[in-house]
């Protein structure tokens, strides 16, 4: 059976308030439509003749306040409609192919005010009614007393037997079924009979346009008859269809992992010499009795079709299931590894060259920094497709000229409330603001900020540590890493880009010494930072206090501790989980916790094998689970589920020789990307997509 995907468009619909007008005339506004439509063909489908199935154009049409109207036909998927009134607009598009027939309508109503400017429109109805026409030929006219049953099921309906509009011409070995339908897709199924015995079978997939015809011809092989001498019968090798099962699958499977199934034949056919033809949702993808195949994410259907020499003989066997990782609570599944210069499935390459940090944004996209450059993917059925490069002219590029200012980046760190975007370049002393457009998908720079180079200057560092974010209040922090007097500087941003906030020292004030920190770490509620010191094993937190002057922090340190193994812990970083924090050792993780809500720690536990030289952790927003990744003689990624902030190892996924750096996770929560050290990436299915 062929299975046809629906067309499911969606319109997205921006306005953009313009404040004018006066007492006597009503205040007006611009409306920007953004629309996108996505319509898939399938290889064995019969479509309508001379009739193209996807969107070439939109027309638009709005009723508004007091019988206000508009109307406007487009081409581009972005329209900018001057001049509406504010108030409530009722707006219906209609996407339509080349030849300017409707294929399908959304309705939605909005009102317009100065800070209500978003909406959408789903196009998912079907227009209008198609006619049909399908020819059955067979050729041999031997064959007596044909009768032909048809059945039509539409998409997501039931079956039904087609009684009307069929006319069998035996003398030409041929027949015809004609009849009008509601535009959409449909299941064709027939059925030949030769003196009540099923001679053939088969299935075929329709669509069905506003107005349109769909025409197509299905050619039925049969075997010729054996004739013998006059007064004798004449017979033939007439069989049932082949009947069998598929094995080696469940109703579920795990994405992108090689499942392995085969076919066995349990009876019809009238022989043993069997062919058959895989289909994986209405793809044909292999031949034989036994093949091997993967797939993404999602709801999924296993056809197979066999047949013998014998006429009459094809039969068909579905079998529906999940790919799904839900069955895993939480353990990751590789989806996807990826080097440097590999491409995608639009030949574009992955810039991961030296690759340093990704984060992911509010829309589920992908935002990765490698060496010079930034590189903006979205994930598509389990898989990284490119969607735009960020490059600028290297080394003697001009911070404040250049758009995308990406020499030597480093770090990313996403406010994800307000779709800001910050980067830092360590070596080169720079940060600089982004805001983040989902619809056009393209960054667009608010702001930077670099070192100043005058001597003693307020505003002075060498090495720049990561940025970390306090959404709440527009902060971004950061530390120097480089010179003798270290300090932490903190910057409110926003679409003016940077303002200097103030600083504060991070050297310890009592031992252990604040040596050589490495990157820093912020609290849930933003009240608190830290850092190790691998040199001699020591962490170092700071309290933000906020006492209402300018947004001021006015960060302090708070505790300077050393590890209980001193330098052999090789601290690698550590990680706020609301009031309480874990350090990265080369055995695994230290949990501190706070009797008093932050005013002072204690080491509550450790974890150990198999995490080992841990390099990076994220949670969940529920705080129920952690992902923990390990670097060092067996590299790979661990779930922890978190009783009431008390973590417990659930189980671990080796990475073989990959050994990863950074870790992110996406705001639904199902998707986890690991940066490695070796130019290269893997991304990883923690759930389906629910949180």
């Amino acid at each position: 059976m062929n299975k046809h995907k629906l067309l499911a468009v969606c319109c997205l619909i921006a306005a953009l308030v313009a404040m004018t007008g006066c007492e006597e005339n009503p205040r007006t506004t611009s409306l920007r439509l953004a629309l996108s439509s996505t319509i898939e063909d399938t290889a064995r489908t019969i479509t309508p003749n001379q009739q193209s199935l996807e969107i070439h154009s939109y027309y638009i049409s709005g009723v508004g306040p007091n019988g206000k109207t508009f109307s406007v036909t487009t081409l581009s998927p972005q329209v900018i409609i001057e001049g509406l009134v504010l108030g409530t607009w009722t707006i219906t598009a209609k996407g339509q192919n080349l030849q300017g027939t409707d294929l399908v309508v959304g309705t939605t109503e909005h009102q317009l005010t100065t800070t209500a400017t978003r909406a959408d429109i789903l196009m998912g109805t079907l227009v209008g009614d198609g006619n049909i026409k399908v020819t059955f030929l067979w050729e041999e006219v031997d064959f007596p007393d044909i009768e032909l049953d048809l059945y039509l099921t539409p998409q997501g309906g039931t079956e039904s037997q087609i009684t009307t509009g069929i006319v069998v011409i035996e003398a030409t070995a041929r027949a015809v079924f004609e009849t009008s339908r509601p535009a959409g897709s449909y299941e064709l199924r027939y059925e030949l009979y030769s003196q009540g015995v099923k001679v053939d079978g088969g299935t075929e997939a329709l669509r069905v346009i506003n107005n349109g015809l769909t025409e197509g011809t299905i050619d039925i092989s049969l075997d010729k008859l054996v004739s013998v001498a006059p007064g004798i019968s004449i017979t033939t090798e007439l069989t049932t269809p082949v009947e069998g099962q598929i094995s080696g699958i469940g109703s579920t499977i795990l994405p992108n992992t090689t499942a392995s199934v085969e076919f066995a034949q349990t009876g019809g056919g009238g022989s043993t010499d069997i062919a058959v033809r895989w289909f994986l949702d209405g793809e044909l993808f292999a031949t034989g009795l036994s093949t091997t195949f993967s797939t993404f994410t999602g709801s999924h259907r296993l056809d197979v079709i066999a047949n013998t020499s014998k006429p009459g003989s094809i039969g068909s066997v579905s079998w529906p299931f999940q790919a799904t990782v839900q069955n895993n609570a939480g353990v990751p599944i590789a989806i996807m590894s990826l080097q440097n210069g590999d491409l995608d499935a639009a030949s574009q390459p992955f810039n991961l060259n030296q690759i340093t940090d990704a984060a992911f944004l509010r829309d589920g996209k992908l935002l990765i920094a490698s060496q010079n450059s930034l590189q903006l993917c979205k994930i598509v059925q389990d898989k990284l497709v490119v969607v735009k490069n960020f490059t600028d002219a290297g080394v003697t590029a001009s911070v404040a000229t250049e758009p995308y200012p990406v020499y030597g980046v480093t770090d990313i760190a996403v406010d994800l409330l307000d779709d800001m975007v910050c980067t830092t370049a360590s070596t080169t002393g720079t940060m600089v603001v982004y805001a983040y457009d989902s619809a056009t998908e393209n960054l667009v720079k608010k702001g930077y900020k670099s070192s100043d180079p005058t001597p003693y200057a307020e505003q002075q560092w060498t090495i720049m540590s990561n940025p970390v974010l306090d959404t709440g209040r527009n902060l971004v922090y950061f530390f120097d890493a480089g010179g003798v007097d270290r300090y932490l500087f903190y910057y409110e941003y926003g679409n003016s880009g940077f303002d200097y906030i103030g600083s504060a020292s991070i050297d310890a004030l009592t031992s252990p010494a604040n040596i050589d920190p490495t990157r820093l770490a912020i609290s849930g509620d933003f009240h608190r930072l830290g850092m190790v010191s691998p040199a001699n094993g020591s962490f170092h937190l700071m309290s933000n206090q906020f006492n209402g002057y300018d947004n001021d922090p006015a960060s302090t340190i708070m505790i300077d501790r050393a590890d209980p193994a001193g330098a052999s812990a090789l601290l690698n970083g550590m990680v706020f989980s609301q009031t309480d924090f874990y350090t990265f050792k080369a055995d695994g993780l230290t949990r501190y916790t706070s009797p008093d809500n932050g005013g002072s720690y204690v080491l509550e536990a450790s974890l150990g094998t198999p995490l080992n030289s841990v390099s990076a952790m994220v949670f969940n927003t529920t705080q129920t689970k952690a992902w923990v990744v390990s670097a060092g003689v067996n590299p790979g990624i661990s779930l922890l589920s978190l009783t009431s902030g008390v973590p417990a190892h659930q189980g671990f996924t080796s990475s073989g020789t990959f050994k990863g750096k950074r870790i992110a996770i996406s705001p639904l929560c199902d998707l986890l990307c690991v940066v490695g050290d070796s130019s290269d990436l893997i991304l990883y299915r923690v759930s389906d997509g629910i949180n």
